[in-house]
């Protein structure tokens, strides 16, 4: 197991702790949650702590998409927010939580047009259609090589995620709508 940390981006001794973190804690990349953090991801002011993953080769999660705290920016988790980031930080590996969901297609269109941006299907189990929907949609679009499994735990485990995603055809039983294919699914496993 590593170790990633989470440092808010408003903080004006971000970069120090994250530095702390990194350099002292040994820890491997960082997580941020715009949503729960309070910043606009495509405000420049706020890129300190991912040009610095940029030039150390670190990775970044950030949490994307809707969540239920009633104290959370929903408007601030839309993945299309991240463009402006990405194209400025071209080499910055990003691990997009979630799929963006309910955004899912626009987090698709991102890590199709951007060559370090990959995205989890963390938690889309628990909403069988549009986790079938995004899936389909990253056949479709050629990047279901960029999706990682992820469990979103302690809401849900691994052995539910893996579950989630081998039942996802389920719910074509009956209908002709296209599957997703075995292979696309076991690449998402293993």
């Amino acid at each position: 197991l590593e170790g990633w940390a989470s440092v808010n981006p408003t903080r004006e001794d971000a970069l120090e702790k994250f530095r702390h973190a990194i350099d002292v804690l040994g820890l491997k990349g960082l997580k941020v949650g715009p949503t729960y953090q309070h910043f606009d991801p495509s405000d420049s002011k706020y890129w300190t702590l991912f040009k610095e993953c940029e030039e150390r080769d670190l990775p970044v999660m950030i949490h994307m998409g809707t969540t239920y705290p009633s104290k959370a920016k929903i408007a601030l988790s839309q993945p299309l927010l991240l463009e402006p980031l990405i194209m400025a930080h071209p080499n910055l590996r990003m691990i997009i939580a979630h799929l963006g969901h309910p955004w899912e297609s626009d987090t698709i269109a991102l890590i199709r047009k951007s060559p370090n941006i990959y995205s989890d299907i963390s938690a889309l189990h628990f909403r069988p259609w549009r986790f079938y929907q995004a899936l389909i949609t990253a056949v479709e679009y050629g990047v279901t090589h960029k999706l990682l499994l992820g469990s979103d735990f302690a809401n849900s485990t691994i052995d539910d995620a893996i579950t989630g995603l081998r039942n996802v055809n389920s719910i074509l039983e009956g209908t002709k709508l296209p599957q997703i294919p075995e292979y696309v699914i076991d690449n998402i496993i293993y």
